[in-house]
């Protein structure tokens, strides 16, 4: 599965730069995030726009293999401890791993509808009631998209995917302007703002307990 071959990646990958780097060496906390920031979004993430939603184990694993190297931005702290995912998203200003995977869909989404390659829309527009595909996490992401001040009018709409599509292409470039304004938002990685396919504390990787996800 991909998606555990990507976290898999991750972890391997990083595991210098977390030792060596973000938990050894002296650099200042904005330098070790934005190293951090960097890898992520030039390989960690890595086409994942494509996925569509994923199985709460399959996330987990991928939010863990962030999760680490966020964790070790504060070489103070023990990578075991019981501080909270989101305590650590906050603390240091992240975009939480969800917030990304909604990113990175949102902008295939958005790439898609710049170019308008009309059998591709088609596409998305035949398979858009499809459970559990592309176009059913993007409905997702879109109500997601409501809880911010740029989309909240939006909320109690109740848009098709077809509606949000025609919206998306009156203007492209600004609703790209107002996606990347919401997901450096505090309140778009807070606790509230994740999906239920993770448990809302963390102590280590065996002590998640997965919520049930439909």
């Amino acid at each position: 599965y991909e998606v555990i071959i990507r976290s898999a990646m991750i972890t391997n990958e990083t595991r210098r730069l977390r030792k060596i780097i973000l938990r050894g060496s002296n650099l200042v906390v904005a330098k070790k995030i934005t190293i951090v920031k960097t890898y992520i979004l030039s390989k960690g993430l890595f086409q994942c726009g494509s996925w569509d939603t994923l199985p709460p184990k399959v996330f987990r694993k991928f939010h863990h293999a962030i999760m680490a190297c966020y964790r070790s931005l504060d070489k103070t702290v023990d990578l075991d401890n019981l501080e909270k995912d989101d305590d650590i998203v906050f603390k240091y200003n992240l975009i939480a791993p969800m917030t990304y995977l909604r990113y990175s869909r949102l902008s295939l989404f958005l790439r898609v509808i710049k170019k308008a390659p009309k059998f591709l829309i088609d596409l998305c527009l035949a398979t858009s009631t499809l459970k559990g595909g592309w176009t059913e996490a993007l409905m997702s992401d879109f109500k997601w998209l409501c809880l911010g001040p740029q989309f909240s009018e939006l909320a109690n709409k109740d848009l098709d995917f077809k509606a949000w599509v025609d919206l998306f292409n009156c203007d492209v470039g600004s609703y790209t302007k107002s996606i990347k304004k919401w997901i450096i938002s505090p309140f778009a990685n807070i606790v509230a703002t994740w999906t239920d396919s993770l448990p809302m504390t963390y102590a280590s990787a065996e002590s998640y307990q997965c919520k049930s996800h439909e």
